[in-house]
């Protein structure tokens, strides 16, 4: 059944925390002055439910706003369209037919009904499905009068983001951009009068300030001792090659996972593979370790990609291995009585400040069976950009 209430929905479940607050009066501001906004959060304190209280206020309280939110990946497509019904808002979703029933599915599986609503004035996106059939959404384009842009790292005004926000062209349209890592390996601007679409920058709270004032899960860092590292690189990232022959050079797997079993043995954790062929040699020794394990890229099967995020959310297994597919937005979802990320495993050398940070992020989400995380950087990278909580 399709939710009926899209005249006012209530979010009297949600309570904002006054971070939260803060930072929707300044973008508020911003947008008295600026057109296109970007938002500085950092993972973990809350992109995600400030945006939804966004789209809430703007769709359903103060005015009737046609809304449209975009994402690059079908596991944050999911991952919004859940929040969305948090807020009790009923939202139409562009994605291919399968995955669009499989996040009906999950609405009704964790609410007991869809949220489901062509017709709604809220919309959630894949800018790849935007993409390719540009035609097919030219409703949307033209109503939509608030876009908001999850990950706006990605944005450059000649890439398929600026393609699709170009096709965004009602005369009262306002942009939000968020992200919690604003700077990009290849130094191109974010800015309006750079390469990107954004005329203001508002920042928020930092990873330091969410840790002490215990938004953020404290830490206990992990550098094994003699871990080789690739020599720098200039507005590049490390090759394929370069990184497969950085982790069997080095016998990254085994340590891996002998690191594992030493200091988080059990915990949920999430490992960052260099590459393909690392994260299926990686499988196979967690595997035969007795770990049970499961090893998720761009390429798996999306009913299994599905599976295995459920899986790990419901602690049926305890290490997601992956390949640059969970270093952008991914929360694996709280579920009563199971346990989040406890332990993040990074083995993939990077020259990306961003991606380093969004990956050791991954694991301070706090919760009440979670003293600290673990953060085990086999990789190197804390030697290259800094703590987890440096100030950036």
């Amino acid at each position: 059944d399709v939710c009926s209430s899209d005249l006012f929905p209530s979010h009297d479940m949600i309570q904002l925390r006054p971070h939260q607050v803060e930072a929707i009066e300044n973008v508020n501001h911003a947008w008295t002055k600026h057109k296109n906004v970007l938002m500085v959060m950092p993972t973990g304190l809350g992109k995600s439910i400030t945006m939804g209280s966004i789209i809430h206020d703007k769709s359903f309280v103060s005015g009737q706003v046609h809304s449209t939110l975009i994402v690059h990946r079908k596991e944050l497509v999911l991952q919004l369209s859940l929040m969305l019904c948090q807020f009790d808002i009923p939202h139409n979703i562009i994605v291919s037919t399968s995955d669009a029933r499989r996040i009906v599915s999950e609405h009704v599986s964790k609410h007991k009904k869809s949220f489901y609503n062509p017709k709604s004035r809220v919309t959630v996106a894949s800018v790849d499905t935007l993409k390719s059939k540009p035609e097919r959404f030219k409703r949307v384009f033209d109503l939509t009068q608030l876009l908001l842009i999850d990950e706006a790292h990605h944005v450059l005004k000649e890439n398929k983001w600026g393609e699709v926000v170009s096709y965004f062209q009602n005369p009262q349209l306002k942009i939000l951009g968020v992200t919690a890592t604003p700077q990009r390996l290849d130094r191109k601007g974010l800015g309006h009068d750079n390469d990107g679409i954004f005329h203001k920058m508002v920042t928020t709270k930092t990873v330091k300030w969410g840790i002490d004032n215990k938004f953020l899960s404290k830490y206990k860092l992990v550098l094994p001792q003699n871990t080789p590292i690739l020599a720098m690189k200039d507005k590049s990232d490390y090759t394929t090659k370069e990184l497969n022959d950085y982790v069997n050079e080095n016998q990254i797997v085994g340590k891996t996972v002998d690191n594992y079993l030493q200091f988080a043995n059990g915990l949920q954790t999430i490992v960052f593979a260099a590459t393909l062929e690392h994260g299926e040699q990686l499988l196979a020794e967690f595997t035969a370790k007795g770990v049970k394990a499961v090893f998720l890229h761009g390429m798996t099967n999306p009913i299994e990609r599905f599976k295995g995020v459920k899986d790990f959310t419901n602690n049926i297994i305890q290490v997601i291995i992956n390949v640059d597919l969970f270093d952008e937005g991914f929360d694996a979802p709280n579920v009563p009585g199971k346990r989040i990320i406890e332990c993040v495993i990074g083995t993939r050398p990077t020259m990306s400040l961003a991606k380093a940070r969004q990956q050791w992020g991954r694991g301070l989400r706090p919760a009440d069976h979670k003293e600290y995380a673990i953060i085990i950087d086999q990789a190197g990278n804390v030697e290259r950009h800094g703590l987890p909580k440096k100030e950036i």
